[in-house]
């Protein structure tokens, strides 16, 4: 028995040894500029000059078989400086540790750290507002969670529906293309209301880039992207509770949660509540200052990954009611006071898979499939408006190296693919139909040339055939060039389209007595974009000043002028026949005088105009020009106590053309200036977060927001020429908890 357990020991030594040199095990850890290490997973490894490669676990494990004509092994992982490692025969266990390529330059402009960052790396200048960001403010849905940041305007639609519209470099919000996770989102009906539609506790980040966008992403960004992230159900966070309350009655849920199914599958439940049921009327006007409004929200996510294809996907579903007007109509039921209602049904559905091909040289397959569903009943008043659309997308991209030479700091990107865009819609407004199917299947390629050490060119073109208005031809191009780390200088060029929506996204206008007048066939908009941006580090009296500028100009071939001055009684829409333009410069300055304080400074001018019927070129009314910001955070301890003051100030600007009306409800030509102030404290009780915070605590609101409102059924009723807050001090409530 001795003599046969020895010979079993033996074989089993013999047997695992050649297992263990016919195969090779190892450990990737990554280790930052500020000296953290960490496992790296999915890192790239494979045996140079070989197809043969794999990719890291989650916890930065990896097996690969031997190959018997190389023996270096390649690690690589982006943001780290590849390395090559001499592997002996009887080798079969390997630890590698890659260290930081670079040191991100991270500009710190709306708090502590990466509230907001800035990447020196990427070609296009991209901020990035982190969880920590959208903590800094309520952020109660997406709709807020610019409050802190200098570079995207949010203001009201009109005094009565509640809608928000963002604005970016002075033009409206349907000129930005909507990303969810790359893909287009909150298109054609959601543009309107959409915004609430995202809750700020399930985003994990939001990325704000101008000007010309990638052409993977489609042809419709003409003044930039604004994509958001949800949380990602595989980092496994602890369960989070939310309650919000405000002094409006505002009352909000939310939770999130993750659970890991297996080793390569998990899942992510997220669950938001709101309600809104008072009537407040603080300017005594009859109308009700916000909407009630109730939302229910519902959204699974799930992830799977086993090193060689990853997929994610998504399916979120809403119901939202919002109705206000005079009070006297819901409160006496009587059709002879103003009131209006939207119901709003919405489902959503996506899905990603990446396929790697060939680890050496980074090829991959991914696409991209989502489609929605949105109907809208509503009413404003005596105008009537139901809609619903079906959207299908679906992408399909090529990645792969075409060159990289490790000696010369020399290589080509390729990303190309094709895809296909499909829209249904049908509407009523009135007595008016509007029923458009659109299919557009377009081909697309981009080149990435990192050129010498420091210089990256980017062109792209895509070419789109709309069965409806024909072929769109799309070029980009993005140049940056690094001085340094810290001294970057970014351009970029390109063209985009919008198909318009007449009534979806001037919903606002929905709420006066203006007759909706189409002039005549309305064709796409198009308009070509040219950008300049630097990023620089000062040094003054020890304390490093990050400074960023830019310089974009958008210039439109075509234009749908939605003309409110010609007759205050009319909403005139046309083609453009003249000049519109817009140029936006920016500056802003981020430094910490003492620790623990972060202030950011910026300013920015817009100057945006267009051409009337009558040939006029006139600046674009209910626009403040100049705007100047200031953010002051502070932390005490470990971020025991945060704080956190905003201030803006919007100069003057130009209201529509209200001279043909009587002179009681005629306005002057000009908005006065003023300025917001908010502000928010947050107490950390080891798991349990609670805040308490303000907006607009000056309590600033626009006199007489709606016109004739005592005649809400007159020729000159008009709710639409909103300029400034309609509602005065929010003082609000909030809680967050880790389970």
């Amino acid at each position: 028995m001795k003599l046969i357990n020895m010979i079993l020991s033996f074989i089993i030594f013999v047997s695992t040894s050649y297992s263990q040199i016919g195969e090779l095990h190892g450990l990737i850890y990554g280790v930052d500029a500020e000296g953290k290490k960490e496992k790296l997973a999915n890192a790239t490894v494979f045996w140079l000059g070989t197809q043969t490669g794999t990719f890291s676990d989650k916890s930065g494990h990896f097996v690969l078989k031997r190959e018997s004509n190389s023996d270096r092994l390649v690690v690589r992982f982006v943001g780290y400086r590849p390395d090559t490692i001499l592997i002996a025969k009887e080798q079969s266990f390997v630890e590698v540790t890659l260290k930081a390529e670079f040191t991100t330059d991270e500009i710190k402009v709306t708090g502590r750290q990466d509230a907001t960052i800035i990447s020196s790396l990427d070609p296009v200048k991209t901020e990035v507002i982190t969880t920590r960001g959208l903590q800094k403010a309520a952020c109660c849905n997406l709709s807020e969670s610019f409050q802190t940041n200098p570079t995207v305007d949010v203001s009201y639609n009109d005094a009565i529906t509640g809608a928000k519209q963002i604005k970016l470099l002075g033009l409206e919000g349907s000129y930005t293309q909507m990303l969810i996770e790359r893909i287009p989102n909150l298109r054609g009906l959601a543009s309107t209301f959409g915004l609430n539609y995202i809750p700020g506790t399930w985003m994990e980040s939001i990325s704000i880039s101008k000007g010309a966008a990638s052409v993977l992403d489609g042809y419709e960004s003409i003044t930039g992207q604004i994509n958001v992230e949800y949380k990602k159900p595989e980092n496994l966070l602890p369960a989070l509770f939310n309650g919000y309350y405000d002094n409006s009655s505002r009352f909000e849920l939310n939770i999130d949660d993750a659970y890991e199914i297996s080793q390569n599958l998990w899942t992510g439940i997220f669950g938001h509540f709101g309600i809104l049921q008072s009537t407040i009327d603080r300017n005594h006007d009859g109308f009700m200052d916000k909407p009630k409004t109730t939302q229910l929200n519902l959204m699974n996510r799930w992830k799977y990954d086993n090193g060689s294809n990853e997929s994610i996907t998504m399916v979120k579903a809403l119901y939202e009611n919002r109705k206000g007007g005079q009070r006297n109509f819901f409160e006496l039921k009587d059709s002879r006071f103003f009131g209006f209602q939207v119901e709003t049904q919405r489902f959503e559905f996506f899905t990603k898979n990446g396929f790697f091909l060939n680890p050496e040289i980074q090829q991959t397959i991914g696409t991209m499939v989502s489609a929605t569903y949105h109907k809208q009943n509503a009413f404003f008043g005596r105008n009537n408006y139901d809609g619903n659309q079906k959207n299908a997308y679906i992408n399909l991209i090529f990645q792969s190296e075409l060159m990289n030479n490790e000696t010369s700091d020399f290589d080509i990107f390729l990303s190309s693919g094709a895809s296909l865009l499909y829209d249904n819609y049908n509407e009523r407004f009135n007595d008016t139909l509007l029923r458009r199917e659109e299919i557009v299947p377009g081909l697309f390629t981009e080149l990435n040339f990192n050129l010498f050490k420091n210089f990256i060119l980017i062109t792209g073109i895509r070419v789109d055939f709309h069965n409806l208005f024909g072929v769109f031809y799309t070029p980009r191009i993005h140049l940056k060039y690094s001085f340094d780390e810290f001294n970057v200088i970014r351009a970029s060029f390109g063209k985009g389209y919008h198909i318009t929506n007449i009534f979806a996204e001037n919903v606002g206008l929905m709420s006066s007595s203006r007759n909706f007048i189409i002039q005549e066939n309305l064709k796409p908009e198009s308009a070509w974009n040219y950008g300049f941006n630097f990023g620089t580090k000062l040094d003054f009296l020890g304390i490093p000043v990050f400074v960023n500028g830019e310089f974009y100009r958008t210039d439109f071939e075509n234009q749908v002028i939605i003309d409110t001055d010609l007759n205050t009684q009319e909403v005139n829409i046309y083609n453009l026949s003249g000049n519109s333009y817009s140029n936006s410069f920016q500056i802003d300055i981020s430094f910490e005088p003492i620790e623990c304080i972060v202030i950011t400074t910026a300013y920015r001018i817009n100057d945006v105009k267009y051409t009337l019927k009558n040939n006029d070129l006139v600046e674009k009314p209910l626009i403040s020009p100049h705007k100047a910001f200031i953010n002051i955070a502070y932390s005490i301890g470990n971020d025991d106590w945060l704080f956190d003051l905003t201030t803006e100030y919007n100069s003057s600007g130009r209201l529509p053309n209200t001279s043909n009306n009587p002179d009681k409800y005629r306005l002057k030509d000009r908005f006065p200036a003023y300025v917001l102030m908010h502000s928010q404290i947050t107490k950390k009780f080891g798991k349990l977060d609670v805040y308490l915070g303000g907006e607009n605590l000056l309590d600033f609101k626009q006199a007489n927001p709606i016109l004739a409102y005592e005649e809400p059924f007159s020729n000159f009723f008009d709710g639409s020429i909103i300029w400034g807050p309609i509602m005065g001090r929010l003082i609000y409530l909030g809680f967050r908890y880790n389970f």
